[in-house]
């Protein structure tokens, strides 16, 4: 009896040990699919990032139904979180842009408190690269780095930033490929509390954000999480992860 229970346990650590190597340690997603059609602010807590919001929208969306946001000229969205996210922290989402060499680029910035204190401060470009921008801890940007591996447009590409809050680095990835790491923050961040994705400009820019997810660790499977390819850029898999969110 004891041997069986004994057994039974240490399958189920097994498992979770298992799991855990697979889908990470996730503690917010959002994949829009419970959401409004319409401006993503004030739905589920989110903020203006910019002059507008971004839009939530069911045309395009990665894999095959539901929504995702779409972010253009002079619109973008900020979301606040709990504090105490340190260490190793990742930001991972699909992206889209579906037209080639468009004007303008998706800045993405990460951080704690308010400005003053900055993680990374990054943008996807219309030329298939991602910048990485090299800071100091008074926030000053110092240098810009590119990727070195692109993405396609009018296809779905995933991209992950590992940020290190011990050493204020953080590394990009694109489709699961190294793109450029150890890149000094543009700030002293020392904990992740908030999100912005925005372009502010009135130059042309046109990118759908999809499966937000943000977690503890390096993140190595968020783009597996859901099992599935994205076969059309019309639709994604309706899964819902409301009971991970944290506002």
């Amino acid at each position: 009896m004891f041997k069986t229970l004994f057994a039974v346990g240490l399958t189920f650590i097994v498992a979770l040990t298992l799991s855990a190597s697979v889908f990470g340690a996730p503690w917010y997603t959002e994949n829009f699919n419970e959401l409004k059609d319409g401006p993503l602010t004030p739905q589920d807590g989110w903020e203006d990032g910019a002059n507008a919001s971004g839009m939530i929208q069911d045309k395009i969306a990665y894999g095959d139904s539901g929504q995702s946001l779409y972010i253009v000229e002079n619109s973008g969205n900020q979301k606040k979180f709990e504090s105490g996210h340190v260490g190793l922290q990742y930001l991972a989402f699909w992206a889209y842009v579906p037209e080639e060499n468009p004007v303008g680029n998706l800045q993405i910035y990460t951080g704690a408190g308010g400005w003053n204190s900055l993680a990374f401060f990054s943008r996807i470009y219309g030329n298939k690269q991602i910048a990485a921008h090299v800071g100091d801890k008074q926030g000053h940007v110092l240098d810009t780095k590119y990727t070195e591996v692109t993405y396609e447009y009018g296809q779905w590409f995933h991209v992950r930033y590992v940020m290190d809050f011990d050493s204020q680095t953080y590394s990009i990835y694109i489709n699961g490929e190294m793109g450029i790491e150890n890149i000094a923050f543009r700030g002293d961040a020392n904990e992740m509390s908030w999100l912005e994705m925005r372009w502010d400009e009135d130059d042309k820019l046109e990118i759908y954000i999809d499966e937000i997810e943000l977690g503890d660790g390096l993140g190595e499977d968020a783009q597996n999480l859901h099992n599935q390819e994205a076969v059309s850029q019309e639709g994604k898999l309706s899964i819902t992860w409301g009971y991970l969110k944290k506002v």
